[in-house]
């Protein structure tokens, strides 16, 4: 096996050999993508009435938001490169083709809407529990608003979760196959 990295490019394409994918192409756009939004979103996080909003709405709103956006940075960003690397590092460093970029097509799909799903459902929560509760409103009224979006926040979550089972039966299947 050649171990050896000249260079950045010559690792990618194996020297020539076209190895830079569809598949790691769309999820190092994704994981930049969800870094540009995760960046700009913690910016807008410290603007002041923004601050304040936060501040108001209580702690167990604004962990709901702050939420949103730690899943934004660490599953977009983060698991999203890291998916995208090990997609092209562990096929070009064992010397075989990825089990299936289908299902790393249907993981990449999946992942990007259980994501997308629960950091909008987490904000629409976090905002309307935290304006209920700086209103005056009761827990059990809040909980009882608030309700239907966190079991959205849930379904969506169940939704990243196959994304994340997808990625270790592709990378299972990659490390086990005969070559």
């Amino acid at each position: 096996m050649n171990f050896i990295f000249f260079s950045g490019r010559e690792f990618i394409t194996g020297g020539g050999e076209e190895y830079l994918s569809r598949v790691l192409v769309r999820y190092i756009g994704a994981s930049v993508a969800y870094f540009v939004a995760a960046s700009l979103w913690g910016v807008v996080m410290t603007i002041k009435p923004v601050h304040d909003f936060l501040e108001a709405i209580g702690p167990e709103f604004r962990g709901m938001i702050s939420s949103g956006h730690s899943h934004l940075c660490e599953v977009g960003w983060v698991s999203f490169a890291l998916m995208g690397l090990l997609y092209l590092a562990v096929p070009k460093l064992l010397e075989k083709k990825l089990y299936s970029e289908k299902v790393a097509s249907y993981q990449f799909g999946l992942m990007n809407v259980g994501i997308i799903g629960m950091v909008i459902f987490l904000i629409v929560a976090g905002v309307l529990g935290g304006n209920m509760n700086i209103a005056g409103a009761s827990k059990a009224e809040i909980e009882a608003a608030i309700a239907p979006f966190m079991i959205l926040v849930m379904i969506f979550g169940i939704i990243l979760f196959i994304g994340f089972l997808l990625f270790a039966y592709n990378m299972a299947k990659t490390l086990t196959q005969k070559t």
